[in-house]
């Protein structure tokens, strides 16, 4: 028995690109680029920490930990400048800028690759429809000629003839219903789909 033909999957564009690993790739260098400059812009910026001077312990248990209370205390750290810090900032915010430019990019890409897959795809659904009425048709004709043939009415030569042009419409259908089941790969792909999720 005949394959069935694949149909449109039943999902939208926009819920399939979060499948596609390449997107998923672009958009985890993305995060990272911008974890990395926010980084570098907390690097820049006054901190807040703790103090705590060593204790040493005497006879008097309560004397170590006094001193230790009264050695605690907040600690404000005020960044100079640093170049360093500044060119490492600079840095990040030209990679971050790079990775945003990549993903916006991959996803036109990716939307023009469903765009044409699915173009395809129905073009292709289109040209197999036709071939095969045409195949039908010259299938009508081939049946009708043999019972002729059978009744002396037409040649051998007639005969022959018909039947080549139905084994080239038979071809011709083949082929374009082949062809649909490759553009329904192209378009799964581009979609970031399994095979099986098609139908």
């Amino acid at each position: 028995s005949e394959i069935d033909l694949p149909e449109l999957p039943k999902i939208f564009p926009t819920n399939a690109l979060q499948e596609r690993p390449d997107l998923k790739a672009k958009e985890a260098k993305l995060r990272e680029s911008i974890f990395i400059e926010k980084s570098a812009e907390y690097d820049l910026f006054p901190s807040l920490g703790f103090q705590m001077s060593g204790i040493s312990m005497t006879s008097n248990i309560s004397e170590p930990f006094e001193q230790w209370k009264a050695s605690f205390g907040p600690v404000f750290n005020f960044p100079i400048w640093n170049p360093k810090r500044e060119i490492l900032l600079a840095t990040a915010k030209a990679e971050s800028q790079l990775r945003k430019e990549e993903w916006k990019a991959i996803i036109f890409l990716a939307i023009e690759e469903i765009e044409s897959s699915t173009k395809s795809y129905i073009m292709g659904k289109n040209e197999y429809a036709l071939a095969r009425k045409s195949s039908l048709a010259t299938k009508s004709i081939l049946d009708t000629t043999k019972e002729r043939f059978r009744a002396g009415l037409v040649s051998e030569l007639q005969l022959l003839e018909d039947e080549r042009q139905f084994l080239k419409t038979n071809i011709s259908e083949l082929e374009s219903r082949l062809q649909i089941f490759q553009f329904a790969l192209n378009l799964s792909k581009s979609l970031g789909l399994e095979w099986r999720e098609l139908n």
